[in-house]
């Protein structure tokens, strides 16, 4: 089944894709969004249509419950940056930005803290190592300042196989955060792509790290190669492309909409292929799917996929997509899957 319980933790880098569809056969794309929002009918979330949306009105995953009081939060991260301002002088302006909701300058100086506490080893002062080698500090310490700070990689890290009968929901929400929606939402209205469906592609990509950077060169939060960055750009308009551009969530994000966008227009909807193209490419995709177009039903597809890493990465990002619908979709949303792939036009998009 292409709807996979989500249990594993997430690599910190892989490689990803696009939407969901309605339950014979996926219908056409649908013109860009003329302001409002319209990706639950179009991308097959079944639920009524929702008002309209401006672009601040997106979820903020992180609210006051049984396990996070931000009162408490913002008052561990100004002792945190208080008493260890020596070793990190910017942890204690991280509480006033924190508090200012600049969790976008924030969320780095704590993410940046807590990595050198956790492996002392890759500073390079010898001092300073020595200074944070012995320190002490709780991992509630270090959980709150991230949530507060806006950290989502840090926090998901930490809370990602923990469970509890307490207020469920909302610890699952800091499990599932809203990542960089002030930088998400816009492009997704742009060119008419599911947000929820791109953050749980971010959150198999690089679990929500704008700094991610993998082996293969994989660059930000959605994971974007530089050739491929450097085509997206073109595509754009844009000459002028530097990869050192792709650690910008707001520039990573934009790329990753538009080329996903792409991938779900060649495949006229079907978000799993999208998803497979994403990772594995689409040329691979279709090489796979080539004697079986429009016959062969997606489940039985997927399973087919010949490489392991694809097929696994398809059931994964599905899986967070249902649980992203689930907790923040609309009363009664969910999503459903395609049943089979009725169209492939490589002229739309073949990188």
């Amino acid at each position: 089944m292409i709807l996979e319980e989500v249990t594993q933790e997430p690599p910190a880098s892989v490689d990803a894709g696009p939407i969901a569809e309605h339950e014979d056969e996926p219908s056409p794309m649908p013109p860009p969004p003329a302001g409002a929002w319209s990706f639950i009918e179009s991308h097959g979330l079944s639920s009524p249509k929702p008002r309209d949306l401006h672009i601040e009105d997106f979820p903020s995953g992180v609210t006051a419950s049984a396990h996070y009081d931000p009162e408490k939060a913002l008052a561990t991260l100004r002792r945190l940056g208080t008493a260890h301002h020596e070793i990190w002088p910017d942890l204690k302006d991280a509480h006033h930005l924190a508090q200012a909701g600049l969790t976008d300058e924030s969320g780095p100086i704590v993410r940046a803290a807590y990595a050198e506490f956790r492996e002392p080893s890759s500073v390079s002062d010898p001092a300073r190592r020595t200074q944070i080698e012995a320190l002490t500090i709780k991992k509630s310490d270090w959980v709150a300042a991230a949530i507060v700070a806006g950290d989502r990689y840090f926090q998901v890290k930490h809370l990602w196989k923990q469970t509890t009968d307490v207020d469920p929901e909302s610890f699952t929400k800091l499990q599932f955060p809203i990542a960089y929606g002030r930088e998400l939402w816009p492009h997704c209205q742009r060119w008419n792509l599911d947000p929820y469906l791109v953050l749980a592609v971010m959150r198999q990509e690089s679990i929500y790290n704008p700094e991610a950077l993998s082996h293969t060169g994989a660059i930000g939060l959605m994971q974007i190669i530089k050739g491929t960055g450097a085509k997206i750009s073109a595509l754009l308009g844009e000459p002028f492309f530097a990869p050192v551009t792709l650690y910008n969530p707001s520039v990573n994000l934009r790329y990753a909409v538009y080329y996903m966008n792409l991938l779900n227009q060649r495949f006229n909807g079907n978000f799993a292929m999208a998803v497979a193209s994403y990772n594995g490419g689409p040329h691979h995709m279709s090489r796979a799917h080539r004697q079986t177009l429009g016959t062969l039903e997606l489940d039985a597809f997927v399973e087919m996929i010949p490489r392991k890493e694809p097929r696994d990465y398809v059931k994964k990002v599905v899986g967070y997509y249902a649980q992203y619908v689930d907790l923040y979709g609309p009363p009664g949303a969910r999503v459903v899957l395609p049943k089979r792939l009725t169209a492939d036009i490589p002229e739309i998009v073949n990188f």
